[in-house]
């Protein structure tokens, strides 16, 4: 089932920007936000995303680059 979701308040130097964006899509300003509104919520956010790399395993350094080095010159 679809909810509705209402902005009030919002001032008209952005209301008049937001309906020419649409407009400039050939879409309703509702259509319009409707997408922009998805798009937003489908991105993880920063909480999200920092829970994610918390989840994965650390990554373990190798040797160092003076490490290689001395290891090709002696050959190994």
């Amino acid at each position: 089932m679809t909810k509705m979701i209402q902005i009030r308040n919002v001032p008209d130097e952005w209301h008049r920007v937001l309906k020419i964006r649409a407009a400039e899509q050939g879409t309703s300003l509702s259509e319009y936000l409707l997408r922009e509104v998805i798009q937003h919520a489908s991105r993880p956010s920063m909480q999200e995303a920092l829970a994610a790399i918390m989840r994965d395993k650390p990554v373990t350094a190798g040797p160092d680059g003076a490490q290689i080095i001395k290891d090709m010159r002696e050959g190994r």
